[in-house]
């Protein structure tokens, strides 16, 4: 049953969603219209608010630009492609090939939502090694490993909050801090975690197509991947190295010893200081960064990585300031905020958290950052939980599986992993998240369940 919903969705989807820049135009201008309807903005400080918006997530935008990259860089090093080689190697089916995916995903993204880009990587090399795979549901069983990651190790709202003299200590809305035994060690976010660990590998078995379509069917290349083994390592073969200094200098291992080197002296003792609470976008990048400089050895073959790692960033280059633009409007017309106090009004200390979650779902297709859509729905929501007498550590649990779920939904952050994973074949988001929407829907009924019965 679930196979043939499946191949629904994704016929549906394929043909009705459009590009993700088409997609932040239309939202943006729903955002726009929404502003108009829900305040008393008018059009120019609407207009204002998105122009303010514009330059909001520069950096983070930056962040996820190396993060892609870099991260892509330690994935075709000769030592990671042949590590990923020989695991690829154990699997031998389709079905096995979807079930290590999802798990290869879901705990790489639990740990820190930045190694996308790996488990993509790590997907893409199965896919080359494995006949009568359906690539579209290779990039999907990737994809929704998004839907706990808020729960993990990198939450947003819930390190922030745990995060001494944060911005809603210091404007008065909590106050202390909310520490992560209330929100990522609470019972709640424990069987959310469960639920997804068990439950998705499970649905996306099910929904797996038995036979592939021709257009995504990976046989071909599988096929042909013993021909294509001596290119594995995604380097240029190196040209004959002359004696001039200047192609000793690139092509020598000591140069990049010594900067290894010197990262590590820094990045060791910060996380040994701050444990797993020092993982962050500029740590992940420092590491990924070092670890591919120490993995390539010369600085010729890590530039020739980052040379092929960088033709698939043009989409993240484009589409971040026109997301961050439509944050400004949410932002600085007060959407959100008409939006939480709408469902407050007539929620109760039980089912308020459900409502966070309805409404983080809501906006974060709007904003598609979970440390952005926190700042911006965060005080509403917290004023809205003291007055209904909900647990503030549940409301906040609740709006990071909201801000997860409907990931899946907006293609923006296919953009994590489909620049290494499209290398292997042409696809784009809409022949894949029809099987997203699909597990969404899903989830949307799980974790609303979930919400409403676990304290």
């Amino acid at each position: 049953m679930l196979e043939k919903l499946g191949a629904k969705f994704a016929d549906g989807v394929e043909r009705w969603l459009p590009d993700s820049l088409v997609f932040a135009f239309i939202l943006t201008i729903v955002a726009f219209l929404l502003a108009l309807g829900l305040t008393p903005t008018t059009a120019a400080q609407a207009i204002e608010g998105w122009y303010k918006g514009f330059w909001l997530m520069l950096e983070f935008a930056m962040q996820m630009a190396l993060i892609l990259t870099l991260g892509y860089c330690i994935g075709k090093s000769q030592p990671v492609a042949k590590l990923f080689d020989k695991l690829a190697g154990l699997i031998k089916t389709p079905t096995s090939a979807y079930l290590v995916m999802s798990l290869v995903s879901l705990v790489l993204i639990a740990i820190n939502w930045g190694l996308a880009p790996v488990a993509g990587l790590f997907a893409y090399e199965v896919s080359k090694r494995v006949k009568g795979i359906d690539y579209r549901m290779a990039c999907a069983a990737v994809y929704v490993g998004l839907i706990p990651w808020h729960g993990g190790l990198s939450a947003s709202a819930p390190l922030l909050m745990n995060t001494p003299d944060n911005v809603f200590i210091q404007k008065g809305l909590v106050e202390g801090v909310i520490p992560t035994s209330l929100t990522l060690g609470s019972t709640v976010n424990i069987v959310l975690l469960l639920a997804s660990f068990i439950l998705i590998p499970i649905f996306v078995l099910l929904m797996a197509p038995k036979k592939p379509d021709e257009r995504f069917d990976t046989t071909p290349i599988a096929e042909g991947a013993a021909v294509a083994d001596a290119a594995i390592a995604g380097v240029a073969p190196q040209r004959r190295i002359s004696a001039s200094p200047a192609d000793l200098m690139e092509n020598s291992w000591l140069l990049n010893l010594i900067i290894v080197l010197a990262g590590f002296i820094v990045i060791i003792p910060y996380f040994a200081k701050t444990g797993l609470n020092g993982l962050n976008l500029n740590s992940i990048n420092f590491l990924f960064l070092m670890l591919g400089l120490a993995l390539h050895y010369t600085p010729r073959n890590y530039i020739n990585a980052m040379k092929e790692a960088v033709s698939g960033i043009g989409d993240i280059v484009l589409q971040f300031p026109f997301y961050a633009g439509i944050m400004g409007i949410f932002m600085f017309c007060g959407v959100s905020d008409v939006v939480a106090k709408w469902f407050a009004s007539f929620a109760s200390a039980v089912t308020f958290p459900w409502f966070a979650f309805l409404t983080s779902a809501i906006v974060n297709l709007f904003i598609p950052s979970g440390g952005g859509e926190w700042m911006v729905l965060g005080p509403s929501l917290l004023k809205a939980a003291q007055v209904t007498g909900a647990s503030v550590g549940k409301t906040i649990i609740a709006f990071a599986y909201g801000d997860a779920l409907t990931n899946l939904i907006n293609p923006f952050w296919t953009l994590a992993f489909l620049p290494v994973m499209g290398k292997l074949m042409n696809i784009r988001p809409r022949d894949f998240m029809g099987y997203a929407v699909l597990m969404c829907l899903i989830f949307f009924v799980i974790i609303s369940v979930i919400l409403l019965l676990v304290p």
